[in-house]
């Protein structure tokens, strides 16, 4: 079994390849192909869990089929799309925003949505993606105070991608012929995800608002 990092949670590139003992590109191939699970940051980094390399190790060693997240892709370019155009639709609050904070956001939303969909992928487990969309939800909770949007406009806000998203993931599902009980368990976890980062996020807003 692999020894876990004591320092961080997650693992770039070359790093998680040498602790599976291979060359970089052969583990971005075997990523690129869905065989392991990921995230990007913002900067478009990839990021592996101590945890997802322990799994891939574990069905290679058995002959278990690789994992494959084609839901969870074509999910991300869905909304992704559904995103930009949201944006298009011009809200009071949108125009507090700079610049500077509609990229970070638009680059932490991509990386939020990846953090959804390896969470639901997972019939047990990924606390570990669940604790870190509660760090950019906190993130969101700060921005929108700082920018002087209401709790109300705050939580709307998250609202407006939050109906997305479930709408993609259910609709997807179908079109993939995700058997029933399948389907249900990933719009649920879904749901979980966003009901949780949503509680994270306000408790931050309220944080500021009481320490007024």
């Amino acid at each position: 079994m692999l020894s876990s990092p004591k320092s961080k949670n997650w693992l770039n590139l070359t790093e998680a390849a040498e602790r599976l003992g291979v060359h970089f590109t052969t583990l971005r191939r075997w990523a690129d192909a869905g065989e392991i699970e990921y995230i990007r940051t913002p900067g478009g980094i990839r990021r592996f869990t101590l945890e997802a390399l322990e799994a891939f190790v574990e069905r290679r060693q058995h002959g278990m089929p690789s994992i494959k997240l084609p839901v969870a892709k074509q999910v991300s370019e869905i909304v992704r799309h559904k995103g930009t155009s949201i944006e298009k639709r011009q809200k009071p609050w949108m125009t507090r925003l700079s610049e500077d904070q509609r990229n970070y956001l638009r680059g932490t939303g991509n990386r939020l949505m990846a953090l959804i969909m390896q969470y639901s992928s997972r019939v047990s487990g990924g606390d570990i993606y669940l604790e870190e969309g509660r760090k950019i939800s906190r993130e969101y909770g700060d921005i929108c105070f700082q920018v002087g949007m209401s709790i109300s406009e705050t939580v709307g806000a998250f609202l407006m991608y939050r109906r997305p998203i479930l709408e993609v993931v259910h609709d997807t599902s179908a079109l993939n012929g995700v058997n029933d009980a399948e389907s249900v368990r990933i719009y649920q976890k879904t749901m979980f995800f966003l009901d949780d980062i949503l509680t994270a996020m306000v408790e931050q807003y309220n944080q500021h608002q009481y320490s007024k």
